[in-house]
């Protein structure tokens, strides 16, 4: 959801999830919010991991096509 928050324009950008993830909703801090740990991770292992659990509990585990390119190019949110 943070991916498709950035994607659609709720987000300034990924450091602004990241902070609001940690201080809002008490996302682990020692993982950086959800933003630098798929960075920490890589796209394509999260993808796999979306991938795995979108086909055993639905569509709302659907990654978005930015997790794609990002896997497939290697891009990632923070350089």
């Amino acid at each position: 959801e943070a991916v498709r928050c950035l994607d659609e324009g709720v987000l300034a950008g990924p450091l602004d999830g990241d902070v609001a993830a940690v201080l809002g909703w008490g996302y682990p801090s020692h993982l950086g919010g959800p933003f630098a740990y798929i960075d920490q991770v890589g796209a394509g292992t999260f993808l796999a991991d979306c991938e795995q659990l979108s086909a055993r509990y639905g569509a709302r585990f659907t990654p978005p096509e930015r997790l794609r390119r990002m896997a497939e190019t290697g891009e990632t949110f923070y350089d």
